[in-house]
């Protein structure tokens, strides 16, 4: 039962990090505080704040005390003050954190571990500081230049939950033989490309986000005649450098640099990678479908043109994509 007289102690942290998560439930306060753990994943009015002051919560956890805020290691030599002085959790506060000093240096120590476990077991980071729009936040000023539908559509990514979907008819879906292989050998990766060809090809698009994962999802759903349905997937989001990264099965991936030309949205791979413990290995051009150059192209009446081609600098162009879509209604 809380105490009404007692200071309120607020902590914010990561409870999918098993390092944050196993010390920030095992301290106790002594009788005149009153902690109050707050997941920072799950949001709230403090997690909002926190970002508002501008606060990496992957770069340390949040005390708030009253009106003030410690972060990091200040939050730690905050809580090794008021903890009590029984039992490991405590030892290890009066060990490291008891000094600000001390504090310092240790939870820089600890920093790492944490970012090393979630690394290991492959858990995103929280990234709190992302733009909340990364399409925006990467054009910048040429956001200004695209077409005024096209920012229309982009302009807010979807939200928990919800769904944006768009259909329409691919009309030219072109591979070459090396594209077909390429794709059958890609599937143990979760079918990033199709291997099929045809014409006029029905299509439905769909932009959706999950809990715990960073960046939109991008579902295309190509109904091809005498065939189950085929889904592409793959994942667009930021990195926490800045750069934009359309990721798939497996760990793969590849950069993307996005720009405005003619008033119409352009993404261009410069490198594959596979992503290994967080680290991202750069794969030879060679061992690649080719560079991809997307475009997004407005038409007018609410339609719009996509077009998808990949060239490799050896066997050509691999892959060939070009169809006319619109929002999807109800």
């Amino acid at each position: 039962m809380s105490n009404p007289a007692a200071e309120k102690l607020e902590l914010v942290y990561d409870d999918q990090c098993p390092v944050c998560r196993i010390y920030c439930k095992n301290v106790i306060v002594d009788a005149g505080h009153d902690l109050h753990l707050i997941d920072a994943r799950q949001g709230g009015d403090l997690m909002r704040e926190v970002t508002a002051r501008g606060l990496d919560i992957d770069e340390g956890m949040v005390l708030k005390i009253g009106s003030d805020l410690y972060y990091g290691s200040d939050a730690m030599h905050q809580i090794s003050m008021r903890a009590q002085t029984k039992g490991w959790v405590s030892y290890v506060n009066r060990l490291f954190f008891m000094s600000p000093e001390r504090a310092r240096v240790f939870y820089a120590v600890g920093k790492k571990c944490r970012n090393a476990v979630l690394r290991i077991l492959g858990i995103e980071y929280i990234d709190n500081l992302k733009p909340e729009n990364t399409l925006k936040h990467q054009l910048g000023d040429q956001w200004a230049l695209l077409n005024p539908n096209i920012q229309e559509r982009f302009d807010k990514e979807p939200a928990l939950g919800e769904k944006i979907q768009y259909e329409g008819v691919m009309h030219d879906i072109r591979r070459s033989r090396m594209g077909w292989l390429f794709a059958v050998l890609t599937r143990i990766i979760g079918n990033p490309l199709t291997p099929y060809a045809g014409c006029d090809v029905p299509m439905d698009v769909s932009l959706f986000k999950k809990p715990h994962k960073s960046g939109v999802f991008w579902q295309r759903t190509y109904f091809y005649p005498d065939k189950n349905p085929y889904s592409v997937i793959s994942i667009k989001r930021e990195s926490k450098d800045g750069e934009m990264l359309e990721c798939v099965g497996g760990g793969f991936g590849m950069k993307l640099k996005v720009y405005v030309e003619d008033q119409s949205l352009h993404f261009k791979s410069y490198r594959f990678f596979w992503s290994v413990l967080k680290f991202k290995v750069p794969l030879p051009h060679w061992l690649t479908p080719g560079k991809t150059h997307v475009v997004h192209e407005d038409l007018g009446g609410g339609d719009f043109q996509f077009t998808i081609s990949m060239h490799h600098g050896l066997l050509g162009e691999t892959f060939y994509q070009q169809g006319v879509f619109r929002k999807k209604e109800g």
